[in-house]
């Protein structure tokens, strides 16, 4: 018998089940995936960028999310020994 059952074994069903077990660490959590493997579907094509919010709407609640986002990936990534590359971008203004 289970407490939480989650379906689908991509970004968000997984996020939501590590959520759900650090909130509550003595229930049961299943998460139900239909393909052979974890991430299989959208969240297996993600492009790996960890976007910068320079394309919107400077101090909209967008730019915000996305630099605090980018902030917690890198935090993330160094904490848990994961690579990543800051290489930054080149933007050209045309007109």
């Amino acid at each position: 018998m289970y407490d939480f059952i989650i379906v689908g074994g991509g970004i968000v069903g997984l996020s939501v089940g590590l959520s759900l077990t650090k909130q509550y660490p003595s229930k049961k959590v299943l998460i139900l995936e239909k393909e052979q493997e974890l991430a299989s579907h959208q969240t297996g094509h993600n492009s790996g960028v960890i976007h910068s919010g320079i394309y919107y709407k400077p101090g909209s609640l967008k730019a915000r999310l996305a630099k605090q986002g980018n902030r917690s990936m890198v935090d993330f990534c160094q904490k848990e020994g994961i690579d990543y590359d800051v290489c930054g971008k080149v933007i050209v203004a045309t007109n």
